[in-house]
């Protein structure tokens, strides 16, 4: 359904409300605005917000907003919950064609188009989806400073490692091999990898980095486990690591600037926390993979642009917030310095708030490599599995097709390493 169509259909003076005040919310209002259509109230089923002023507007529970406005028309801005939050609408008597849905960034990407005095355009930036805003209530300059630096002295103290990674996972035997001897390549020194149920090989694959001493393996039976598992993971490992890099098995860290991620980390000791950006991976048009092949050696398909968004390396040397369980990660990691919480600075060593990131730079140090879809076959897999952050999986054909359908550029940066990768893949073999 077209956002633009589904507005011009009702009647000036009708009442909307938005569902979700984040980054994707504040968008969505500003173009209301700009249309001088009205926007009652934003709903959000978070008791710890409702009864709160967000942009001058108040933000309700649904009941509250079923009683103020009865006849208002939904706008669902949480595009991962999407489908939840329509049925929840409904179960309370709003009709269908009274909800929009935000399936996918596209959406909102349309919408910045018709603000160009707030948003600088796709054109003007080198990652996708970076929310610059020109002016405005939420200017960058002035949303940074409330998040301004704190003056640290000093790094931190040289622990039995210097880089390790955090990772949960769930029946990836497959591509367990591939990704902890890269990661070895670039220097991560060990491995917290926490096991979410899998009925495969796993255990087979990893005995020989266990004995090694590489691997600390954690069984975590629980649903949607991986904060949880982040979360246990620095309760009980972070003396043993400077650095904590928490990704998944999909996942790989690639130093283009330097030779490992250690040497890119080293400029970073008086921060918390550094968010590096994904670039995300297309099938190529492959429908099945020859599994004899490596998955960094088959997809060089990428996106022309990073995203802005990415995962984080966490510095030890800092308190780890409880702001992190409600809100941040996987993709962001809040950290604490002197009794104040702080976000991570980006690649750029610029403080990067959740939603707001300058427009950054064309050469990127460093980037995740994200292998989101691989082949077709390998995708369907994805999708009959549980999910080890939501509720619904978010592995659906839909979500294939976005992730795919920009794989238009050519992205080989990665191949610095491979020679190194296929000679210890075939001593391992």
């Amino acid at each position: 359904m077209d956002f633009f169509q589904w507005l011009d259909d009702f009647e000036n003076g009708t009442e909307f409300v938005i569902f979700g005040n984040g980054e994707n919310g504040d968008i969505i209002l500003d173009y209301l605005k700009k249309r001088e259509i009205k926007a009652v109230a934003f709903c959000d089923n978070d008791e710890k917000k409702q009864g709160t002023q967000y942009r001058d507007i108040e933000v309700l529970s649904l009941s509250e907003v079923r009683i103020k406005s009865p006849a208002a028309k939904y706008i669902v801005s949480v595009i991962e919950h999407r489908d939840e939050i329509a049925e929840q609408l409904e179960s309370v008597g709003v009709f269908e064609e009274s909800i929009f849905k935000v399936e996918n960034t596209r959406v909102i990407n349309d919408l910045k188009k018709e603000l160009p005095d707030l948003y600088i355009s796709e054109d003007e930036i080198f990652r996708y989806g970076s929310m610059v805003c020109r002016s405005g209530t939420r200017k960058f300059n002035e949303i940074k400073e409330m998040y301004s630096k704190p003056n640290i002295v000093g790094g931190y103290n040289k622990k039995q490692y210097s880089v390790s990674i955090c990772a949960i996972f769930q029946n990836e035997a497959l591509y367990l091999k591939e990704w902890l001897e890269f990661h070895k390549i670039v220097g991560v020194e060990h491995f917290y990898l926490y096991n979410n149920n899998s009925n495969d090989n796993y255990s087979e694959v990893l005995q020989p980095y266990i004995s090694a001493g590489e691997v600390t393996l954690v069984e975590w039976p629980y649903a949607q486990g991986q904060v949880s598992a982040y979360f246990h993971c620095v309760e009980n490992y972070c003396d043993e690591s400077d650095w904590i890099g928490f990704i998944d098995i999909d996942e790989f860290v690639v130093p283009i600037q330097h030779d490992s991620i250690y040497e890119f980390l080293s400029g970073f000791k008086d921060v918390g926390s550094v968010l590096i950006n994904w670039k995300f991976f297309g099938s190529a048009g492959i429908v099945e993979r020859d599994i004899s092949r490596l998955v960094t050696a088959t997809f060089f398909r990428s996106w022309c642009k990073h995203m802005n968004i990415g995962k984080c390396f966490y510095n030890t040397a800092f308190g780890f917030s409880e702001r992190n369980k409600e809100k941040g990660l996987p993709h962001t990691i809040w950290t604490v310095y002197e009794n104040r919480d702080i976000p991570p600075v980006d690649i750029w060593h610029e403080m990067c708030p959740p939603g707001i990131q300058r427009k950054g730079e064309k050469n990127f140090p460093i980037q995740i490599n994200h292998y989101v879809v691989k082949s077709w076959a390998e995708y369907k897999l994805k999708m009959e599995r549980t999910d080890v952050f939501f509720k619904k999986n978010s592995h659906t054909e839909d979500a294939f097709l976005y992730h795919d359908r920009d794989g238009v550029s050519v992205d080989i940066n990665i191949c610095k390493y491979m020679d190194r990768l296929l000679k210890r893949m075939e001593a391992k073999a």
